[in-house]
């Protein structure tokens, strides 16, 4: 617990940290009595707290920070952008709707984790710039009451138009995120929060509209050379989508592609199948001579 003694002429005390003593930018807490928050989480690996306290005129007087440095590293705060009051965790599908051969429109809830040590309400996150391939046609969600160290989904949901027909390339999808709200201030958490295109689940397959057949579902040979989408040889749609910078390369028989095993993949949508069986064949080659 990192607290202090009250004095006589405060209304209000700010418990602060930083990397040094000079860069106090973490607001742990903010509240009319001195702090009683038991820290488990830390911003930097060596860390400098001190106490910011404020009259009733607005008069503001600082402790001389003290060092803390952690021995657990895994108690520190995970993302290193600065002020990280909120972690962007993922997103959840409402519904997928295809535009076109290559187009889709996805509409999502976004989930937040509350880094802060304490609650915080009315947060708004709105989408100020996409990737090429990604057009925003509803760009803000809310989020209500943010319990400290919760994930939270929030109130309403996003859509944007995805081009499938274009590589998905590293510029990031960057979010602004502001708030009304106690006991932060508006210019306490508004930042720029960026995420990679290889950090959106919607890319797993994680798709809605289901459909019944019977028999041959796909079959997706890989062997084309070029482009971003496969066809499914088997007549029913579903044609797969490159995601990552999968290389063509040749196969046993014709053209094969290299996948790296980390963000190389090919999507495609969900399907139901009649029966509680069904059989996958992929013919794939390893490390060594064998496939």
């Amino acid at each position: 617990v990192l607290s202090c003694q009250p004095s006589q002429n405060a209304v209000g005390y700010q418990l602060l940290m930083g990397p040094d003593p000079y860069d106090m930018e973490y607001l742990i807490s903010d509240t009319p009595n001195p702090p009683e928050n038991v820290i488990s989480i830390f911003p930097c690996e060596t860390t400098y707290w001190t106490i910011k306290a404020r009259d009733q005129y607005g008069s503001t007087i600082y402790a001389d920070p003290i060092c803390v440095k952690v021995a657990d590293p895994a108690k520190l705060i995970p993302n290193p952008f600065g002020p990280d009051y909120l972690d962007l965790i993922g997103y959840e599908l409402v519904w997928k709707k295809r535009i076109s051969q290559t187009e889709f429109e996805y509409c999502f809830r976004m989930k937040v984790k509350n880094m802060s040590f304490h609650a915080a309400s009315k947060i708004s996150v709105e989408l100020s710039s996409t990737p090429d391939n990604i057009s925003v046609l509803n760009d803000k969600v809310l989020f209500g009451p943010l319990p400290f160290g919760q994930e939270v989904l929030s109130e309403d949901t996003f859509t944007v138009r995805i081009d499938h027909s274009m590589a998905a390339n590293e510029t990031d999808l960057v979010w602004q995120i502001s708030g009304e709200h106690e006991p932060y201030l508006a210019g306490d958490i508004d930042y720029d929060f960026a995420v990679g295109l290889t950090d959106i689940e919607i890319f797993a397959g994680n798709w809605l509209g289901s459909y019944l057949h019977d028999g041959l579902e796909g079959y997706w040979a890989l062997g084309d050379t070029a482009g971003s989408i496969i066809g499914n040889l088997s007549g029913n749609g579903s044609d797969g989508i490159l995601v990552g910078t999968p290389e063509y390369a040749d196969g046993v028989a014709g053209k094969a592609l290299l996948f790296d095993g980390i963000d190389d993949y090919m999507a495609v949508d969900n399907f139901s199948i009649t029966g509680n069986e069904f059989t996958f064949v992929v013919w794939m080659k390893g490390s060594g001579p064998l496939y």
